[in-house]
C-alpha cells in the first residue's frame, strides 16, 4: 500500500544523527571551546604585510566573528531541539545527551541504567529520529538529518 505522506528511514536518520552529533557538532564545539586567543595575533616583523588597501587584520577578525556567531546559532539551535526532545521523551533524551554528546558508550550507559544494550539502542535509535525532527523543526528545515523511504 502506498502512502501519501514519506516514511522516515529510522536507521538510516539514525545513523546521521550520530554522525552529526560525534563529528560535526564535536567540531563546532571544539570550536567554540577554545580561549579567546584563538584569533591569531598579527606577527610583528620590521617589514610589512597586507593588503595596500583596507586593515586585512580587521577583515580577518571579522570573518572570525561572523563564523562564531554561526557556529553559536547552531549550539543554540542543538540546545533547544535537545530541550524539546526532553519534553518529548526524557528518557531518550538522557540516553541521546550522554552517549553522542558526553560520548560514553551504549553499552556503558546500559549496565549503568541495569539494561539491556538492545534496549539501550533500540531507545537511541528512536530518540535520534525524534531529534533529527526536533532540530528540523527549531532550525526551520535549515539542519534536516531526516532521511526519508524513496520508493
Amino acid at each position: 500500500m502506498l502512502s501519501l505522506l514519506p516514511q522516515l528511514n529510522e536507521k538510516k536518520t539514525a545513523s546521521k544523527v550520530r554522525f552529526y552529533l560525534r563529528h560535526d557538532f564535536d567540531k563546532v564545539l571544539l570550536a567554540l571551546g577554545k580561549s579567546p586567543d584563538y584569533v591569531k595575533s598579527p606577527v610583528i616583523t620590521g617589514m610589512p604585510k597586507g593588503d595596500s588597501i583596507g586593515n586585512p587584520l580587521e577583515n580577518k577578525l571579522i570573518k572570525q566573528i561572523d563564523r562564531t556567531s554561526e557556529l553559536e546559532v547552531v549550539i543554540d539551535l542543538v540546545h533547544l531541539a535537545l530541550k524539546r526532545l526532553e519534553q518529548l521523551n526524557p528518557e531518550g533524551a538522557e540516553l541521546l545527551y550522554r552517549c553522542y554528546i558526553h560520548q560514553v558508550s551504549p553499552e556503558l550507559v546500559a549496565d549503568t541504567i541495569y539494561r539491556s544494550p538492545s534496549y539501550v539502542h533500540n531507545k537511541l535509535q528512536l530518540a535520534c529520529c525524534q531529534f533529527a525532527s526536533c532540530l528540523a523543526d527549531v532550525s526551520h528545515n535549515q539542519i534536516d538529518l531526516r532521511v526519508w523511504k524513496v520508493y
